[in-house]
């Protein structure tokens, strides 16, 4: 079935125009053909396939990517694409193995041959995932790359130990900065059952839970005001 668009026909190494189907343009010539959607008959397009009747090679995709430097499961793309000579990307197709969209730097546009600082994908959590990506060229050649990427949970360095008295909730690998003071673990100055508070039980404020008194602490209040007499004596 003849595909119903025109293109640069490469009849027997010579360029016939930009008037042909596909069909046209095979069945016009020999054996030596090839055949350009939408292009302009350029000699060198001819020069490209030598005439040998197949089809301009299918796009090269090359796919980089590094992790943001914000979020550890940010993931932002930068695609190559090599296409034939005259030929020009029609559509791109992303597939992500957790099911999330491309967020396109370029909109809705396809990127142009060549490197192209191409969008991100945000992943719901560490592992590794599969990348499909296909794109379509003016010829309807397709290109497609596969492969795997790895989000791993950064290292973050610092006190490992619970029972230290710096430990960091959010460290993943001991760098020896923790420190200790002794076996009672109120020997930590920071430590969290061991604040110092008022332990006189006539003032205010007192606090039976404080472990270390600091009597600059408490708070007794006003004293009552004391009644003035006078006694006169006669």
């Amino acid at each position: 079935m003849p595909i119903p668009r025109f293109g640069a026909c490469c009849c027997d190494g010579i360029c016939e125009g930009a008037d042909f189907t596909r069909s046209e343009c095979e069945t016009g010539c020999n054996e030596d053909w090839a055949w350009y959607v939408g292009s302009e008959c350029i000699t060198n397009l001819c020069n490209d396939t030598g005439g040998d009747g197949s089809d301009p090679p299918d796009p090269i995709i090359t796919l980089g990517w590094e992790v943001d430097a914000a979020n550890s499961l940010r993931l932002n793309l930068n695609m190559e694409i090599e296409i034939a000579t005259g030929a020009f990307i029609t559509s791109t197709g992303w597939n992500f193995q957790d099911g999330g969209p491309l967020y396109n730097y370029s909109g809705q546009g396809v990127p142009p041959n060549g490197n192209e600082n191409y969008g991100h994908h945000v992943f719901p959590d560490y592992g590794a995932y599969n990348i499909f990506v296909e794109v379509l060229d003016s010829n309807d050649n397709q290109g497609t790359w596969e492969g795997i990427v790895t989000l791993s949970i950064p290292t973050v360095y610092g006190c490992t130990d619970d029972d230290a008295c710096n430990p960091d909730p959010d460290a993943t690998d001991d760098d020896g900065s923790c420190w200790y003071v002794g076996p009672d673990p109120c020997s930590c100055p920071d430590g969290p059952d061991c604040y110092i508070g008022c332990l006189d039980d006539n003032a205010i404020n007192y606090d039976p839970d404080a472990y270390y008194h600091n009597n600059e602490l408490c708070e007794y209040g006003n004293a009552p005001p004391v009644a003035v007499i006078d006694i006169v004596i006669s």
